[in-house]
Parts: structure tokens; C-alpha cells; sequence
């Protein structure tokens, strides 16, 4: 944990956020104990691995939305300047080290897209968990009306048998 900042799986520091831009707007899962969330949390803004403050506790204090927001984006400006200034070191390589350096450059892109990926299961995991969630209410819903419509008729026979003379 460089200057108390946790590290992700992949080695990069983590930053506490209260970032909800992009795949983030229905909240997140924690990578590490699977509980659902919104507002602050750590972020991996390479990765997207987001770890919920329950399972490593904040040492720091978070900056407000706009202001973890400005922070990832400026991070994601400083990559792209990184990404750019190894291409251009790449170019000055022999042949052989440029198709090498080439290959580690693919492999990170594809992992990105990896992580990506994995984020946005992580999205459709938490609305399937809200769709169950909701179906089940309304099934409970369903089965009370249900209850509740026989409940009427019930009272409507017995309210017709009251009202009807007596034979005699």
C-alpha cells in the first residue's frame, strides 16, 4: 500500500471515489466480498476493480463527486500521454523490440478489454439480482390479490344469502 493506498490484483493504486459516470450509474459490486453499492469506494481506474471501504477501510478523505470524477479522467489524460510517449519510444527501436514491445502493448489492450468486460457482468449480475428481486414482489403481490379477490366473492355470497327472504 503505497502512502496507505491499496493496491488492485493488477499492482496499480487504487483511489477513493465516489465516481457513478459510465458502467458505474446503477452502483457496483465489490470485487472482493461481492456486496453491492453506490457513492465511495476504491477504484482501480485502470482496472475497474472496485473494493467497498467494509472490506479496506478508507485512510483518506474522499473528494467530493465532481472532484473524484476531474481525478479519474485526469488519470485516464496521464495514460494516454503514457501510451503515446511509449509508442514513440517504440518507433525508435530496432525491428525486433518494436514487434516485442508491440506484442506487450496488444496484450495489455486485450486485458483491458478483459477487465472491461468482467465489469460489465458484474453490471448485468446486480440487475438480474434486482430483477429477481422484483419479480419476487410482485409474484407476493400477485398471490395477494389473488387471496384478496376471493376474500370478495366469498363476502359477496354471503352478502347475497343474507339478502335473500326467507322461504317459508
Amino acid at each position: 500500500m503505497p502512502n496507505g493506498l491499496p493496491l488492485c490484483p493488477g499492482g496499480h493504486t487504487m483511489e477513493a471515489t465516489h465516481f457513478e459516470g459510465g458502467g458505474y450509474h446503477q452502483g457496483w459490486l465489490c470485487n472482493s466480498c461481492g456486496s453491492a453499492g453506490r457513492g465511495g469506494r476504491w477504484l482501480c481506474p485502470l482496472c475497474g476493480f472496485d473494493v467497498c471501504f467494509g472490506c479496506r477501510p478508507r485512510v483518506l478523505e474522499l473528494p467530493s463527486d465532481a472532484a473524484s470524477q476531474s481525478v479519474f479522467y485526469q488519470h485516464q489524460q496521464q495514460l494516454q500521454q503514457q501510451r503515446e510517449y511509449e509508442e514513440s519510444q517504440r518507433e525508435q527501436l530496432p525491428e525486433p523490440s518494436r514487434r516485442a514491445s508491440t506484442v506487450d502493448a496488444a496484450c495489455c489492450q486485450h486485458l483491458h478489454i478483459i477487465h472491461q468486460l468482467e465489469a460489465r457482468i458484474r453490471d448485468l449480475e446486480h440487475d438480474n439480482v434486482l430483477l429477481r428481486t422484483q419479480h419476487k414482489t410482485l409474484k407476493e403481490q400477485a398471490v395477494e390479490l389473488l387471496e384478496l379477490m376471493q376474500l370478495s366473492e366469498r363476502f359477496s355470497i354471503a352478502e347475497a344469502a343474507y339478502k335473500m327472504p326467507a322461504l317459508g
